[in-house]
């Protein structure tokens, strides 16, 4: 089996195909220099203004970021966000599968932050009801065509029910990995759990277990129930990300716990983004599903410590393992 390091030296041959919700994070950051005289609130002078990938746009960025080949799937609007988006795809990331939706804008969430710390976020969501007809039978046409060529050892599912994956496109999915012998690795929501049913690992978090078995998971105790159900309902290994309490993994006859890493908490924004990249990237590198959700656990602390959507080095990495 390999060791950790030499799971990091093979990210930069890998391929990852990621699909789901794109969005754009935008963030204003200043300082509070009076009192609003319309309302009984903060007046933010702004000092610096500056996006980045968000969604499933930030767990390809992250991969790029460690050195792989990612080719991203989803959608934006056809407005200035949208096209930022396209023409900005960070180095490594191939932005060939994301259509322009002109029925819907670009995915935005705005955040602010006050010397450093995250105050308020005004999230620009538009229609999130599942995509057009027209629009899905487009972007299950082209993965099903780019995947054979692209020649992933890995695909990712992002799914923040924001519209994109439809159960025509998850039906899609499940019958190329079977097609193809694809690794397949999915963080979706609870209403669309069943639709990935057989799939390599999913990677729910505390509330979305929560929601899908009806468990309040208060303690390890009861997050090893509800992964156990996640596991037995979906015939799949399970990564259950729980906050300050680490991760769980459940697999066919074990289950694991992981406890956190993190030494500063400063913000949790993008951090499980980061969790699936490193954990899908080095599932495709290799690694077992312990090693690539220690991995993860590491890639969670780094993520946590940093102010707004990050992205994750490898030195990091490294760092953090060493």
């Amino acid at each position: 089996m390999k060791d950790l390091l030499s799971i990091l030296a093979c990210f930069s041959s890998k391929r990852v195909a990621v699909l789901g919700d794109i969005m754009l994070d935008h963030y204003l950051e200043g300082r509070a220099t009076r009192m609003s005289p319309e309302a009984d609130i903060p007046i933010i002078s702004v000092e610096k203004e500056w996006f980045a990938l968000g969604g499933a746009g930030n767990t390809a960025a992250n991969i790029a970021s460690l050195g792989a080949e990612v080719i991203l799937f989803g959608q934006v609007g056809v407005d200035n966000f949208g096209k930022q988006i396209k023409e900005n795809m960070p180095s490594g990331v191939n932005g060939k599968g994301i259509f322009f939706n002109d029925s819907r804008p670009t995915i935005r969430k705005i955040r602010i932050l006050v010397d450093g710390k995250h105050i308020v976020r005004a999230d620009k969501d538009g229609d999130c009801s599942y995509i057009e007809e027209k629009l899905e039978s487009d972007a299950t046409w082209y993965f099903d065509s780019a995947i054979p060529v692209f020649a992933p050892d890995a695909i990712i599912v992002s799914d923040y029910k924001k519209g994109f994956v439809t159960e025509k496109l998850a039906r899609e999915v499940m019958a190329i990995i079977q097609r193809e012998q694809k690794m397949l690795i999915v963080d979706t929501k609870p209403k669309h759990f069943l639709w990935f049913r057989g799939c390599h690992c999913i990677k729910p978090n505390k509330v979305e277990a929560e929601g899908f078995t009806g468990v309040k998971i208060e303690d390890l105790e009861s997050a090893e129930k509800a992964g156990n159900i996640i596991k037995k309902r979906l015939e799949t290994n399970v990564l259950l990300t729980l906050g300050h309490m680490g991760m769980m993994l459940f697999e066919e006859e074990r289950t694991t716990h992981f406890s956190s890493n993190a030494k500063d908490v400063f913000d949790v924004t993008g951090a499980g983004d980061t969790v699936l990249a490193v954990f899908g990237l080095a599932l495709a590198s290799g690694a077992s599903l312990r090693q690539a959700a220690d991995l993860a656990n590491h890639a969670a602390a780094i993520a946590i410590a940093k102010v707004g959507t990050s992205r994750l080095s490898l030195e990091e990495l490294k760092n953090s393992i060493s």
